[in-house]
């Protein structure tokens, strides 16, 4: 697909192979697979954006330290830790109450086990399913 780079009000400044200069650029949030719908003009959507930002919120918050990427398939978010693990989350429906699953969860693990860790899935209410690497 296409690199695009927004702001943090959703305007896109810039699209495709252009070379860009940008501050800060380790502080960008890498979201790849937002659909060309997703776009109207030269925005985000407003739904799309209002959401991502409340992803982008928790991830800063409870993964300030952590080299996080987001990713839309078919629709639902995959969160990539250290872009090796995908954390399924699903829709944005009940984020909060996901990522203080995840949180918690990660909390009661060793980092080793982590990363012998294949995926971790939180599209189930209320539950972490965690698949080990074979």
């Amino acid at each position: 697909g296409k690199n695009v780079i927004i702001s943090k009000d959703g305007t896109v400044i810039g699209k495709g192979d252009q070379n860009f200069s940008i501050k800060n650029s380790d502080e960008l949030i890498i979201i790849r697979g937002i659909s060309e719908a997703s776009f109207k003009e030269a925005q985000v959507s407003p739904t799309l954006l209002s959401n991502l930002v409340l992803v982008i919120d928790k991830v800063k918050t409870h993964f300030a330290d952590t080299m996080l990427n987001i990713e839309f398939k078919e629709e639902e978010l995959v969160l990539y830790i250290d872009d090796t693990i995908p954390i399924r989350l699903g829709t944005f429906d009940a984020i909060d109450e996901k990522f203080v699953l995840l949180t918690t969860f990660l909390g009661h693990i060793k980092k080793e086990e982590v990363k012998k860790l294949a995926y971790i899935d939180l599209r189930v209410p209320d539950r972490v399913i965690i698949k080990n690497e074979s």
